[in-house]
């Protein structure tokens, strides 16, 4: 496969041409943008493509058969099957003065990193591609030149998630992994906005409304959308610094080992077996279902490679919270923890999120301490987005009732 730069048609090398065969294509140098998408026709090739995709670089190409009565959608990033890479292209400036040049003039090393709010809006998509784009020669770590755009401009980054209407499964690694879980609390946004954050990234939401949590009054309208969020009963406790009465569901204890043992079939028809009531985030069966997503990957890579660091890392976050908090603090972690290796995977993520809450407050040794565990923070996120999500608005209420 390769693009004919005479005709600028993408030529399709061997095999049959069938009836509704198209090309989704991909530009490793602009991660973000969908994918063109075009008709290969007879002689194996497609119309001429626009400069924005023969300029771009490495290309990459997915094949399908689009059937006109069952139309569906591509995909962000195509899988390997029936996907093929077209290397050794150059990328040439075409220029325009627009957010997305400018990052793809980045990313060809041809330019330095702008730092406009339109460029900060892309960084949540430049994140989530990272793994897809490496051995394309982009310039740069792409989880940390998002870092880097979020960082530049906090405000920025939090309405952008409300202006995109981003979901927490695009924006919850992405704000951990940047540092911005450990924002000051102050005001970052309006109240109006506040409260729309709220039903779009509970994260976001929690780091930007913390300043004023403490003091909200129960009829107004910002609790009103944390408690439809989260569940009023668990938020009137823990602003009233009581006992969290879930605060050991999702913990991996014995009978983890036992369902980790499990035919992956039989495992399935356990977890379906077990209906979840919908509720808040922070109700019981909310909580479980949330730490499942965990266990479930707890094999992947970067989990495996955490787990076997997770008792030096507790020991060292439970005995600075204790420190700081007190008690209740490292009870909430000690309610998780229940074992060696990846059994305690659910106390690390608690106690790393009310670390990161404590030193968003300025609290030492965690302010000095957090910024190391960053990148161990950000494989729990990116791997158990939904349990991050509970345990970041879990620790920012603890944090707050307990008036630290």
């Amino acid at each position: 496969m390769s693009v004919d730069d005479e005709s600028g048609c993408l030529v399709v090398e061997g095999g049959v041409v069938a009836e509704g065969l198209t090309a989704g294509i991909y530009l490793p140098s602009a991660p973000w943008r969908e994918p063109h998408v075009v008709a290969v026709g007879d002689g194996f090739r497609t119309p001429p493509l626009p400069d924005v995709v023969t300029s771009a670089g490495n290309l990459v190409v997915h094949l399908r058969i689009e059937d006109p009565w069952i139309p569906q959608e591509w995909p962000r990033w195509p899988e390997a099957s029936n996907t093929f890479i077209i290397r050794g292209r150059e990328w040439r400036d075409i220029g325009g003065d627009s957010d997305e040049a400018a990052l793809s003039r980045y990313l060809a090393s041809a330019g330095p990193l702008p730092n406009s709010s339109g460029v900060i809006k892309l960084a949540f998509d430049l994140y989530q591609r990272a793994d897809d784009v490496k051995g394309f020669g982009i310039h740069g770590d792409l989880r940390a030149v998002a870092a880097t755009l979020l960082t530049a401009d906090p405000r920025a980054a939090l309405t952008s998630i409300l202006q995109e209407r981003l979901s927490p499964s695009v924006t919850v690694a992405p704000l951990v992994s940047s540092g911005l879980i450990m924002l000051a609390p102050q005001r970052y946004l309006s109240d109006d906005d506040e409260i729309v954050l709220w039903g779009h990234s509970p994260v976001a939401a929690a780091i930007a409304s913390a300043h004023q949590l403490g003091t909200m009054t129960v009829r107004s309208a910002l609790y009103e959308r944390i408690a439809a969020v989260c569940g009023a009963q668990m938020v009137d406790t823990l602003l009233m610094a009581d006992q969290d009465p879930y605060a050991g569901v999702g913990a991996f204890g014995a009978e983890a080992e036992q369902l980790a043992a499990m035919e992956p079939e039989r495992l399935d028809a356990l977890w379906l077996a077990a209906p979840v009531v919908p509720g808040g985030i922070l109700d019981g069966d909310e909580r479980w279902s949330a730490a499942r997503e965990l266990f479930d990957g707890r094999l992947r890579p970067g989990l495996v490679s955490l787990a076997g660091k997770t008792e030096r890392h507790l020991r060292l976050l439970v005995r600075s919270l204790e420190r700081v908090g007190g008690p209740e603090l490292a009870a909430a972690v000690r309610a998780r923890e229940q074992g060696p290796g990846w059994r305690s995977l659910p106390a690390l993520s608690i106690a790393l999120c009310l670390a990161s809450r404590l030193a968003a407050r300025g609290h030492e040794p965690l302010a000095s301490d957090m910024p190391r565990l960053v990148k161990a923070h950000g494989v729990l996120a990116r791997r158990a987005p939904r349990l991050t999500t509970v345990d970041v608005v879990l620790a920012e209420l603890l944090v707050t009732g307990l008036d630290l």
